[in-house]
């Protein structure tokens, strides 16, 4: 989530995309059934069809579409933060980017879930104030 969304937004970058969709070797539900030398688990963000069901998402699908949202989220309230005449939009773009620019780099992990869900909350907020 973080490296799909967040990260992607403070590269600059206008977009990523995931490397690999379904690449799995034997039983796609079982990581250690590889004879690929040095593939050791599932190369899957969706899990393929069982009979008459859909594909299956995976954890990191899940984090990748959340982190789609948050990208989106964060462009729209950078764009208003651009264009918008409301008053607020200095206070609001202050509190922004020490927001964002206070969030490590290094290890995501000192950046979790909840966080992320706070700023998005937060986000989301602030879009409203602007329309």
């Amino acid at each position: 989530r973080y490296m799909n969304g967040l990260f992607t937004f403070r590269t600059g970058a206008k977009g990523a995309w995931a490397w690999t969709l379904a690449r799995h070797h034997g039983n796609p539900d079982n990581d250690f059934d590889s004879d690929q030398p040095g593939e050791y688990k599932e190369a899957c963000i969706l899990y393929p069809a069982a009979e008459g069901y859909p594909l299956r998402p995976t954890l990191q699908f899940e984090a990748l579409r959340l982190g789609i949202q948050d990208y989106k989220a964060l462009r729209t309230l950078e764009s208003l933060l651009a264009t918008s005449n409301n008053p607020k939009v200095e206070g609001i773009r202050t509190i922004f980017r020490h927001r964002i620019d206070n969030i490590p780099w290094e290890n995501y992990t000192q950046f979790p879930n909840e966080s992320m869900e706070e700023l998005r909350a937060w986000v989301l907020e602030k879009i409203a104030e602007l329309q």
